[in-house]
């Protein structure tokens, strides 16, 4: 009797839907991808209703590399199935945007580095549920707003800092109102001065604390961790293979 279940996944019935969309590795594509949750996500079951509901969400130019992407993991499956070649998520989004727009490979040359000596290094980012319910975060469900949810992952990732004896500290992440809200000298104000300052407060415990913006490019594996677990996505005792992706890239 034929199997019926996801051939790369092992688990489920292997529709076209769980393919393109409900496998752990069709998810971790969707997360290093630039497209938005709110553009892409699924409540059919049906493939001619999500291309439906995709195409009201977006425009033209969404709408196309959506495409070009479920075109591309619908091609890799098949090289997985019929020749036993597996493609990784991040090469799949690059092979994916580079068929789409073939003009802007070109892209910024920052990347991720490693700390000062004797640092230990927190790169953070925050991502608000598909429905706007909340965060997760080391993991934790909150009903925040996207600035809240950016706070508190701050603040989180100082405390673990702490708790794991961590003397010098180097915190980044691609948010520039956090990282101003965590190096102003004075008092914060606002719904979120209170964070703010506790962050401060816990510094003060480091034998250096250094807080830095950075741009995306350099927070590429905090930030798509962060989309994936916006979907729910279940990270269990290791992490998805993005992660290893990622970095192998930064440093080949």
């Amino acid at each position: 009797m034929e199997d019926a279940s996801c051939s790369r996944c092992g688990s489920g019935t292997e529709s076209i839907i769980h393919c393109l969309y409900s496998c752990p590795f069709a998810r971790q594509i969707w997360a290093l991808s630039d497209l938005s949750f709110s553009c892409y996500c699924c409540d059919s079951t049906e493939i001619e209703d999500w291309f439906c509901q995709v195409k009201r969400r977006t425009d033209s130019k969404e709408f196309g590399f959506f495409t070009t992407l479920c075109w591309w993991i619908w091609f890799c499956r098949n090289k997985l199935l019929w020749e036993d070649s597996d493609t990784p998520p991040l090469i799949l989004v690059i092979l994916a945007q580079r068929c789409f727009a073939p003009q802007v490979i070109n892209r910024s040359s920052a990347h991720w580095l490693p700390p000062p000596r004797d640092f230990e290094k927190l790169n953070i980012d925050a991502a608000v549920m598909s429905k706007g319910a909340g965060i997760r975060a080391f993991p934790l469900l909150l009903p925040l707003n996207p600035e809240a949810a950016k706070a508190i992952t701050a603040l989180q990732a100082v405390q673990f800092a702490i708790e794991s004896r961590w003397s010098c500290v180097y915190l980044e992440r691609d948010c520039s109102n956090v990282i101003n809200g965590i190096t102003n000298r004075e008092a914060s104000l606002g719904s979120l001065g209170a964070v703010f300052e506790e962050i401060k407060v816990i510094g003060r415990n480091f034998l250096d604390f250094r807080a830095r913006h950075v741009v995306r490019e350099c927070n590429r594996v905090a930030h798509s961790l962060a989309r994936l677990a916006s979907q729910s996505y279940s990270f269990d005792c290791c992490l998805p293979s993005m992660v290893s992706d990622i970095v192998i890239s930064e440093y080949p």
